[in-house]
């Protein structure tokens, strides 16, 4: 069966690890369409798969929608498989055109409206047109069942499938350990993007607190909206030389392979790559409840799990993690096997093959 895999590859998170597994596991029988020709489409290079890059001089550059369906005529998909509003809409200004099925993935939830009130409106817009666009889709895939009953009703009238994220296992013994991370722990990572929804907020107040080791320290990896204010907040509270901003790392792995743990103050969270990723190096996972990672994880079996915004029970669990190796190695033990059994590339493929084969028999 042939795919298109249609996203915006502009910047590189959950949607660009989940498309690089596609590629991954199914070789020559997808294809990507791309907006931007950034990390994701060098990715993919790298993994022999050329992608189509769409024209795109502004948000709503009118040629993409022509040059799409161009593509779709040449490589005449089985189906087409979208991912993120800016593709949805594209793929549905065309639709008419198509008798192919649609499948959309929602990796999360749209980011709340903020900034100027334009920039407000425009966030509600894009919404507006996605949810409208995705009713006209064959069927809608969700990474978790919390991300499926929020659109219960944004995406009602279509047909609704869980399917979460997977990955290829890892070992941390074929990754190096990078010479920043402090020989003496213990030492916690914090991966992604640095907005609010991520509650670094949180971590900085924890690592203050009286119930958190005086030894440990905190490594954000990534880039952000947040980033300069949080960086400033953490001189501000004499707190730099332990919790330490590195920026956008492409040696990622390298990190989560020799860290003590991953720490997931998080807001809301999907099924995040970083998660399954640490799970399956063995590391204890620290997170909130909320989303995928209390989808995934079961608190005190293999991971520990708190209340969104208790920063005491941050502080407590980083403790918790320096104080009974016994558990932390237990912990991550749990978490490689349940990654190995449950969120695997072969797992998440044969669940869409499923899909794919339901919405082509009806189309």
């Amino acid at each position: 069966m042939r795919i298109l895999a249609v996203a915006a590859g502009e910047i590189f998170g959950g949607v660009e690890r989940h498309l690089i597994g596609t590629a991954q596991i199914r070789g020559a029988d997808v294809s990507f369409a791309l907006f931007h020709d950034a990390g994701l489409a060098t990715s993919l290079r790298d993994e022999g798969c050329e992608p189509h890059i769409l024209p795109l001089s502004h948000a709503y550059d009118p040629r993409a929608p022509q040059r799409l369906a161009e593509i779709i005529r040449d490589i005449a998909p089985d189906v087409i498989h979208v991912h993120g509003y800016r593709a949805m809409v594209t793929v549905d200004l065309i639709r008419p055109r198509l008798s192919i099925p649609i499948i959309k993935t929602e990796h999360g939830l749209p980011e709340p409206p903020s900034g100027a009130r334009f920039e407000q409106f425009k966030t509600r817009l894009n919404t507006w047109l996605d949810n409208r666009a995705t009713r006209s889709a064959s069927a809608v895939c969700y990474v978790t069942d919390d991300i499926r009953r929020r659109f219960k009703i944004a995406h009602a009238g279509v047909a609704q499938h869980t399917v979460h994220n997977g990955i290829a296992p890892m070992e941390p013994q074929a990754f190096h350990r990078p010479d920043d991370i402090p020989a003496a722990g213990p030492v916690f990572a914090l991966v992604g993007r640095l907005s609010s929804v991520k509650g670094l907020d949180i971590a900085l107040a924890a690592l203050a607190h009286p119930a958190m080791p005086a030894s440990a320290t905190f490594l954000v990896i990534g880039t952000g909206p947040l980033e300069d204010s949080l960086i400033r907040e953490s001189r501000q509270a004499g707190l730099e030389d332990r919790m330490r901003f590195l920026g956008f790392k492409t040696n990622v792995y390298d990190y989560l392979a020799h860290v003590d743990g991953l720490l997931m103050p998080s807001l809301h969270e999907g099924l995040p790559y970083t998660l399954l990723e640490a799970m399956s190096f063995g590391k204890p996972t620290l997170g909130s409840r909320v989303g995928g990672i209390e989808e995934v994880l079961s608190d005190g079996e293999n991971g520990i799990l708190y209340d969104v915004g208790d920063v005491g029970a941050v502080a407590s669990a980083c403790a918790r993690i320096a104080e009974d190796p016994g558990l932390a190695r237990r912990l991550g033990e749990n978490a490689a096997r349940m990654q190995r059994e449950r969120y695997t590339l072969e797992t998440m493929k044969n669940a869409y093959d499923k899909i794919y084969a339901e919405v082509s028999a009806h189309s």
